[in-house]
């Protein structure tokens, strides 16, 4: 059975994991139209609270997160653009991110895109440790 690396589920090609000094598994992905971003593999538990007309919250998990997003499996029906709330219970307390839904794979999960490269950040500290060098 093929297994799918970091990347392979958005169409693009997947870069070669690589091991970082505080511990984990990122993937480097490259993109003519936009920057690169590290895109950290993780296990987390979340509180996901959906925006809009119908507001409403469900658990989810987390298995990836970067400065500006996470990926979010839920079989919740959500909308490009949708806002969202993500809580996560963390080591030093309950952390808090907002953003919106920047994709979704139907009956698996969707993209969310930080409103703040700051909350990515924190999340990243939070769940990873601070990174090294700093």
């Amino acid at each position: 059975m093929h297994q799918r690396a970091a990347g392979e589920a958005r169409g693009g090609p997947a870069a070669e994991p690589v091991t970082v000094e505080r511990g984990g598994t990122v993937s480097e992905r490259k993109s003519p139209e936009r920057r690169v971003w590290r895109r950290h593999d993780v296990e987390a538990r979340a509180r996901l609270l959906l925006g809009g007309a119908e507001p409403r919250a469900a658990a989810v998990a987390v298995t990836n997160i970067s400065e500006t997003g996470c990926y979010v499996m839920s079989r919740e029906e959500v909308s490009r653009g949708q806002p969202v709330k993500l809580r996560f219970e963390t080591p030093s307390g309950e952390l808090t991110v907002w953003g919106q839904v920047a994709h979704q794979v139907a009956g698996k999960g969707f993209g969310v895109h930080f409103a703040a490269h700051a909350h990515g950040r924190k999340l990243l500290a939070a769940l990873l440790g601070p990174p090294t060098g700093s």
